[in-house]
């Protein structure tokens, strides 16, 4: 019984782990789309104002590559949130708990546990037979 519920608690711990790797590569996915369409921005931005800075020698070209480095530094904090990639602590907690259980599992199902088990349950029964009245 007791590898049956080490198996419930390894098979829950994984669960909950695996969920969380879903939810921050999910987190990571979103930043990464946000990064690109700011780093697209930032290209459109910057050929525009090379364009206005060949067709006006000044003016609104200035605003131009302020807009663009905003843009170039919005996008560079996204693309920094998608790259980093930690685990959190109930992810790590979960990895912990599923690799106690398992090694609880396999202690558990090893050849020694399984025969002692087998052997102590087996005992009642064999007695009963050996010390039994014969008529």
């Amino acid at each position: 019984m007791r590898t049956v519920e080490l198996a419930r608690i390894a098979a829950e711990a994984e669960l909950v782990r695996l969920r969380r790797v879903a939810r921050r590569t999910g987190f990571r996915a979103g930043y990464a789309v946000g990064a690109v369409v700011f780093l697209m921005a930032t290209f459109v931005l910057v050929l525009a104002a090379v364009t206005v800075l060949i067709a006006q020698s000044l003016g609104l070209a200035p605003a131009l590559w302020i807009v663009a480095a905003i843009c170039l530094a919005v996008g560079g904090v996204l693309a920094l949130l998608a790259a980093r990639s930690a685990p959190d602590v109930l992810e790590v907690e979960a990895r912990i708990v599923r690799d106690s259980a398992i090694r609880g599992m396999r202690q558990a199902t090893s050849g020694t546990a399984v025969a002692t088990d087998l052997a102590r349950r087996a005992l009642p029964f064999a007695s009963m037979w050996l010390f039994r009245r014969r008529k």
